[in-house]
């Protein structure tokens, strides 16, 4: 009732919403809350965190960093949030340190009431020497996940088939089979806590295959490529439509966000430009003060010029001068010391 006082619509309507993002896997409903229902992130929440913080709308209840309200005016019209479909060819296994309940998990919903959920089936599917398989599909997250059992005289392991996600360039990291690793681990934990599983060493076998249909980079590949030698994409249609796919996060990451990546080069080109004009202008204006001060330099070399004429003529006057006396005392007759009477 909150939520709905707090958006000032009806409680149906926000009942609808919550529904509808829950199935395209926004948000989760806190196991056993009934009243109220209460929701936490779900496994495509980041994609909406992502839009939500791209936006630079300012959202209460501390799980979205917010924006400065000036931001707000000035949001960008053309929000692109890129994800890609990314989904494992392999599978993550566990090592059984002791098997469970294999018939069933006992799943509380009140107090002292279970609800039975049914696991593997009481025959395997596959027995060849001496190892026997029993597979299964576990609810998990409003999807169907395959696991799958092997014992032997030996040895016993379990393998999940966590279930693709959609993942932003940001979340392509070389360490991405992680994040199907601990969504596998949050799978058999509830083989550990209500059927009595105990698990040991977990280990990710495959490839983690990277997927996008973005027809901004799709519109960029020949229609009937397949595979270029030496490239890390392919082009592939086994879901369907036409995917680019590749098996290398960092590349992956790179093409993927491409209309991002043009978007910040032609941002960056108009603030070159822009920097480009100021320095120009710059420049102008050294000119200027370079012309100025070649003025000031040729006046100041004028007026020194003429200091040093006037200088000189004086020095060659007072040389003259000098001369002319000198002359006039050598031509006067000389005094011998005799007197005549």
């Amino acid at each position: 009732m909150k939520a709905a006082e707090y958006l000032g619509v009806s409680q149906t309507m926000v009942s609808r919403i919550a529904k509808k993002l829950v199935g395209e896997g926004y948000l989760k409903i806190v196991p056993r809350s009934k009243s109220p229902i209460l929701y936490f992130k779900g496994t495509r929440a980041n994609i909406l965190d992502d839009a939500i913080v791209q936006s630079g709308f300012n959202f209460d209840g501390g799980t979205v960093k917010p924006s400065e309200p000036e931001q707000v005016v000035n949001a960008p019209k053309d929000l692109h949030v890129s994800t890609a479909r990314t989904h494992i060819n392999g599978r993550v296994s566990f090592a059984v340190i002791r098997p469970g309940d294999m018939s069933a998990l006992k799943i509380p919903v009140t107090a002292g009431r279970f609800v039975s959920m049914p696991l593997f089936p009481k025959e395997p599917y596959k027995s060849h020497h001496n190892v026997r398989q029993y597979k299964t599909k576990l609810p998990y997250d409003g999807k169907q996940v395959s696991i799958e059992f092997l014992e032997s005289d030996k040895e016993q392991y379990l393998y999940v088939w966590p279930y693709q996600k959609m993942l932003t360039p940001d979340e392509l990291t070389k360490e991405v089979e992680q994040v199907f690793i601990e969504e596998a681990q949050r799978i058999v934990n509830d083989l550990s806590k209500f059927g009595g599983w105990e698990f040991g060493m977990v280990q990710f076998v495959g490839d983690v295959e990277i997927a996008s249909t973005d027809p901004t980079i799709l519109n960029m590949i020949p229609e009937d490529m397949k595979r270029v030698e030496g490239s890390p994409f392919w082009v592939d249609r086994s879901e369907g439509p036409r995917e680019i796919e590749t098996t290398d996060p960092e590349a992956a990451r790179i093409l993927f966000n491409i209309k991002n990546v043009v978007k910040d080069l032609q941002s960056g080109q108009s603030s070159l430009t822009d920097k480009y004009y100021i320095l120009e202008l710059k420049n102008d204006r050294m000119l200027q003060i370079l012309e100025q001060f070649a003025l000031i330099i040729r006046k100041d070399a004028e007026v020194t010029a003429g200091i040093l004429e006037k200088e000189l003529v004086n020095t060659a006057d007072k040389v003259k001068n000098s001369n002319a006396s000198g002359n006039a005392q050598a031509s006067a007759p000389e005094y011998d010391g005799v007197m005549f009477q």
